[in-house]
């Protein structure tokens, strides 16, 4: 009559290893989604930044934006509000906001003039998180 009281040491440890190999696979499944969900997280915010600029560049109320040229927290003119405007921080993350104005061409007489307005936003002054266009006349 064999033994069937209970469980060898070998089928405990098996059970174990087991258990062990399909809990880390949900924890990288975790862990792969938490990295994927604050990268989206800094994308959405970069996007809103670059509209509400945009939004602030048509509306006039940045006031030297007025001709072509590159605008940016490196080539402020006057130090005063200039960092105010260019660097922005939401959610304790510093973005940088980089303004390049461009002529769209030739225009007629009487016609009005716009320019095209490419936003970039940037975090940690590395490579762009987003970058926005959009026309608007200075």
């Amino acid at each position: 009559m064999p033994n069937d009281r209970g469980f060898t040491l070998v089928e405990i440890l098996v059970s174990f290893l087991i258990l062990f190999l399909i809990g880390t696979v949900f924890f990288q499944f975790f862990t792969i989604s938490q990295k994927t969900t604050m990268g989206n997280q800094d994308k959405l915010v970069a996007v809103n930044l670059a509209k509400f600029f945009l939004e602030q560049v048509k509306a006039g109320e940045i006031a030297e934006i007025d001709d072509v040229g590159i605008y940016g927290s490196n080539n402020c003119q006057t130090e005063a509000g200039c960092s105010d405007d260019y660097i922005k921080t939401v959610n304790n993350k510093r973005y940088s906001i980089k303004v390049e104005v461009n002529e769209t061409g030739e225009t007629d007489e009487g016609e009005i003039r716009l320019y095209v307005v490419k936003i970039e936003v940037y975090h940690n002054d590395q490579k762009p998180i987003t970058t926005l266009e959009g026309l608007v006349e200075l």
